[in-house]
């Protein structure tokens, strides 16, 4: 039905049903029950047609985004705000129009769709500037410095996170935001020790306002980090906190996340049922949630368990399919770490000269990259110098074309 065809005994019934879902919504809710989700959805497809319920349609759209996202709705929900996107404009509401597109920003990125997730948020800051609103201007920044970070523009993301720090209260929820991306920008750069101090930052901060949400993705970066500086008990310790926290909230895709990372502190105590215990549901909610890349990454975690187990071929397999993954997504980084799982693989079965070829496909991903990872880098060249020298010993040639050392970049 065309919605100028609607009777007007409908827009009443849409209006106020708006208004009613509104007025009966706990805004301090972690959780979104199935019945004021779908009441909510129902009257948002009807309401956001009408203009004289844009305010409310608005209202109900932007205080339902938070809890749709964590329940992993994606696409559909990603057409509903570009409905919503379309009426702020057409009503000429900046503001709503700048905080729509954040949440298209934020979804796109939960996508593994920076570019598409760079425009929403640039258009955001737009609207944000012409409404005088710093807070949305600085939340759109802070999720640019998050797409800077995937793209490994290490500069940007800081760059991204100072500017929206400069727009907010120091002890505020959103710097806390910002001081968890310079966190894991640390991390990255082979500051472990600062990106933890860094961590428990933003912890007080989280803990403080009681964002239970942010404090449980604090909690889940900090057990990475603890895993980088082979600190396994505190990982498992801090990632269980944050399963805990992620499952109490209903938010089903950090908490796969978080698992995968947990799977990963079992793998390195050499716990390997206990990792795969941990990997098992992560599968159907990556899939669920189209999120290609940690999907790659679980394929990757997975095959390295097998790798340890012995069973080469479920470890190649896994390998094969997040290689595909990683390389469909571009992401550079993320396809040279598989290969050096690879390498590892072929390695352990005898193939040196099939590791040394992974190793070299590895180093070739990393130039694509603005800025070097050192860390990883470093290691690949480690391990490909070691095997190479292990040839050379037995008599046996290595193969060649390796890719520009460290110091030609």
């Amino acid at each position: 039905m065309d919605v100028e065809n609607y009777p007007a005994m409908f827009r009443t019934y849409v209006a106020r049903g708006l208004r009613a879902v509104m007025d009966g919504f706990d805004a301090d809710a972690e959780q979104l029950d199935e019945t004021t989700r779908d009441r909510g959805l129902h009257l948002l497809s009807y309401g956001l047609r009408l203009d004289e319920a844009w305010e409310d349609a608005r209202d109900l759209a932007l205080t339902l985004a938070p809890h749709l996202e964590r329940q992993g709705y994606r696409h559909a929900w990603i057409e509903t705000l570009e409905q919503a996107q379309r009426q702020a404009e057409a009503q000429g509401d900046d503001r709503g129009a700048a905080q729509i597109h954040v949440q298209l920003g934020r979804l796109h990125f939960l996508l593994g769709d920076y570019a598409t997730a760079e425009v929403h948020l640039l258009r955001a800051q737009q609207f944000a500037a012409a409404a005088g609103d710093h807070h949305i201007q600085a939340l759109a920044l802070e999720r640019l410095g998050h797409c800077a970070f995937e793209r490994y523009d290490l500069d940007a993301a800081q760059m991204h996170a100072r500017a929206s720090l400069s727009l907010v209260a120091p002890d505020s929820t959103i710097a806390a935001s910002n001081e968890l991306l310079i966190a894991l920008v640390m991390l990255r750069q082979g500051a472990f020790d600062q990106s933890i101090e860094q961590f428990h930052k933003v912890l007080a901060i989280s803990q403080a306002h009681g964002q239970r949400q942010q404090a449980a993705s604090a909690f889940r970066h900090l057990g990475l980090a603890y895993l980088y500086t082979e600190r396994y008990d505190l990982a498992v310790d801090v990632l269980l906190e944050a399963v805990r926290i992620f499952g109490e909230t209903q938010d089903i895709y950090a908490e796969a996340a978080t698992r995968m990372y947990l799977g990963i502190a079992h793998w390195y105590r050499g716990e390997y049922a206990e990792a795969l215990a941990a990997y098992a549901p992560c599968e159907v909610i990556f899939q669920q949630v189209a999120g290609r890349m940690n999907l790659a990454r679980l394929y990757n975690n997975q095959g390295l368990v097998y790798r340890e187990m012995g069973e080469f071929e479920r470890a190649c397999a896994c390998f094969d399919k997040s290689i595909e993954l990683a390389r469909s997504e571009y992401d550079y980084l993320e396809t040279a770490n598989v290969l050096d799982s690879l390498a590892g693989l072929r390695l352990r079965a005898g193939d040196a000269v099939g590791a040394i070829t992974a190793w070299q496909e590895a180093l070739a991903e990393l130039a694509h990259l603005p800025e070097t990872p050192l860390y990883l880098h470093s290691v690949i060249r480690e391990r490909m110098q070691a095997a190479q020298q292990s040839l050379q010993a037995a008599g046996s040639p290595a193969p060649g074309n390796q890719p520009p050392s460290l110091d030609s970049n």
